[in-house]
């Protein structure tokens, strides 16, 4: 079995709200969010680590990414050579913590507008949802950057 099998299985374990909980904890997702930085693996591979992260984050019993989790999905963004599909799934991350928590680190928020001119639409449109969702509790610098972002 290979390893794009093996993570394959894993995130097919994440799709049964039961056996998320059994398999999951903040620890498991953090141990998964470090295989992101891994320059040895692909995108494809990349992709799976993300979607059982974001599997696991919809889930109601869940909190949203902290610290060096979050930190992972922001360097998947800031990273010029990720494909779009793995900053997509990245960046629903960090939307879903968004949603669950209401709050984002300066960092993240900052690596967020900053890299805005590299995002595809789809992307962008992560980036808008997000800072959205916590606009009313951070204040957002260079929104200027975003507004121009919405009128292309």
């Amino acid at each position: 079995m290979d390893l794009e099998q093996s993570i394959s299985y894993i995130n097919q374990q994440t799709k049964d709200s039961k056996r998320c909980k059994e398999l999951f904890d903040t620890n498991t997702i953090l141990r998964i969010s470090n295989l992101l930085k891994r320059t040895s693996f692909d995108d494809s591979i990349k992709v799976y680590c993300s979607e059982i992260i974001n599997n696991y984050l919809e889930y109601s019993f869940t909190k949203g990414l902290k610290g060096e989790s979050l930190e992972n999905c922001s360097y998947v963004i800031k990273n010029i050579d990720t494909s779009h599909e793995l900053k997509s799934e990245a960046l629903r991350s960090i939307l879903l913590t968004a949603e669950k928590e209401k709050f984002l680190p300066e960092e993240v928020i900052h690596s967020l507008v900053n890299n805005l001119d590299n995002f595809d639409k789809k992307s962008a449109n992560f980036v808008i949802m997000t800072l959205g969702t916590i606009c009313e509790k951070s204040e957002i610098e260079n929104i200027n950057k975003i507004s121009n972002k919405l009128l292309d």
